[in-house]
């Protein structure tokens, strides 16, 4: 029934509704670590950028190393070596600039990693938002059902006696019931009172009754 699709539907909403949530946590993680890598590569890269410079420095003492008397410098060609290049305090090698590089490198790989699941996470945020609107239409839209349905036992209820009210007048003016209790009858219809003669005389009752009140009786004409 309609209570059991109600039911149903706000069951679905709120599962989805977990699973919202849970999306959403996992987007901030991802968040969280995608702006944890971006730390850590532009770290690796300072890193790099100043061991560059140190080696680029040091490039003038490193060759000076390999200078032999009477043979060419490879960077002038002089034979001669007078003043060679003293080592930079600061040296770095080759080797430790490409350590570096692949620091830098390994850094920039994480960062790829870290914006792919970042984009997944947010999809499936995204997924998520879209199942829970939809499923919160379909809530409302079974709710909606059972209010019109509770409405409408409610107006019958209201409604009824007053059409058997009518009924069983229009019996009684074609069975010779005596003028007077007819134009009574006809009295308490049109003033929408059911009831409030005798049982005895078959009337109707003075007020509908609707769950927890009570409605006068030209109201339900007026439903009529």
């Amino acid at each position: 029934g309609l209570h059991q699709e109600a039911a149903r539907a706000q069951k679905r909403w709120a599962d989805v509704e977990r699973e919202l949530q849970s999306r959403k946590t996992a987007l901030e993680n991802r968040d969280r670590e995608l702006a944890e890598t971006f730390a850590g590569q532009e770290k690796a890269k300072e890193s790099y950028d100043a061991a560059q410079n140190a080696y680029r420095r040091s490039i003038g003492g490193i060759l000076a190393q390999t200078l032999e008397a009477g043979k060419a410098c490879p960077v002038c060609g002089s034979t001669s070596h007078p003043d060679p290049a003293k080592q930079a305090l600061d040296h770095v090698s080759e080797k430790e600039l490409d350590q570096k590089n692949k620091e830098l490198a390994r850094w920039s790989k994480q960062v790829s990693a870290a914006i792919k699941a970042r984009t997944q996470a947010e999809v499936a945020r995204n997924e998520a938002q879209e199942w829970s609107a939809q499923t919160k239409q379909q809530m409302d839209s079974a709710r909606n059902k059972l209010e019109l349905q509770h409405r409408m036992v409610v107006l019958l209820r209201i409604r009824l006696p007053v059409l058997v009210a009518r009924q069983a007048l229009g019996h009684a003016q074609g069975h010779g019931v005596p003028e007077v209790i007819l134009e009574q009858r006809k009295i308490y219809l049109s003033a929408g009172i059911v009831g409030a003669e005798p049982l005895h005389q078959r009337s109707f009752s003075h007020t509908a009754q609707t769950g927890d009140e009570d409605l006068p009786g030209s109201r339900i004409l007026q439903l009529l």
